[in-house]
């Protein structure tokens, strides 16, 4: 996807505005707002690729003739949590093994 000429969209702001405008060398990374402009702008033509959230790929390509999704992926969001030190014991009650229960 990183070639001279393609041109990809992202929601301006977004994680994957960040991630392509920082990591993208040759193609043109086009900036629309929002997410669910940015994913229809491959279907109306405006642009040659566009990445985002699986589910919503499929359902965008779902709507268009000639569209796959690619497998694999092209980033991992990595985010975190704080809390302030003291919280102690009441900091373990929040942290992500708890959220599996």
């Amino acid at each position: 996807m990183d070639r001279e000429g393609t041109r990809s969209p992202v929601g301006a702001g977004s994680a994957y505005d960040l991630f392509l405008t920082r990591e993208i060398r040759r193609a043109e990374v086009v900036q629309l707002e929002g997410a669910p402009r940015a994913l229809a702008a491959p279907r109306t033509g405006q642009v040659d690729v566009a990445a985002g959230i699986r589910p919503s790929l499929k359902a965008e390509a779902a709507r268009a003739e000639g569209v796959r999704v690619l497998q694999g992926r092209f980033m991992v969001i990595r985010q975190a949590m704080g809390l302030p030190a003291g919280r102690g014991a009441a900091a373990l009650e929040c942290s992500p093994r708890s959220w599996r229960r």
